[in-house]
């Protein structure tokens, strides 16, 4: 094959990438707005995250008690895709909280940081895979 050949199959499959990315980005957007009903305000967790500070992440804590709010913070969960576990885990912790409060915590809780396990927030993630 000469280079004007590979060329144009790498711009034809640019050009599929971004149509996919198009489509995905559709039928999610497709998806929340069936499951939504009535009085699921799904807006308010898009409003609500990414968290900014401790605080915020302590509030929702608090909040998680309700499990109509544990209901929806795990439908804002689900809205979130990902490409495979890993990524799809990525982009949920990157949607729920800024690096400022992500970098305070481990699986664990090692040395000074806080256990993420130990979170509802940890249970409800761990929820939208079973």
């Amino acid at each position: 094959m000469d280079a004007a050949t590979v060329a144009r199959f790498f711009t034809y499959f640019e050009d599929m990438k971004r149509e996919l990315a198009y489509l995905k980005k559709m039928i999610t957007q497709v998806h929340v707005a069936q499951n939504r009903t009535d009085d699921d305000h799904s807006d308010v967790e898009e409003q609500m995250f990414p968290l900014n500070d401790n605080d915020q992440l302590m509030a929702l804590e608090r909040e998680l008690n309700d499990r109509k709010m544990r209901k929806k913070v795990l439908k804002f969960l689900c809205s979130i895709g990902g490409h495979n576990l890993g990524d799809a885990l990525t982009r949920i912790l990157n949607a729920l909280m800024k690096p400022a409060i992500s970098c305070n915590y481990t699986l664990h809780g090692k040395g000074k940081k806080k256990s993420f396990k130990a979170l509802k927030l940890y249970s409800i993630i761990c929820s939208k895979y079973e």
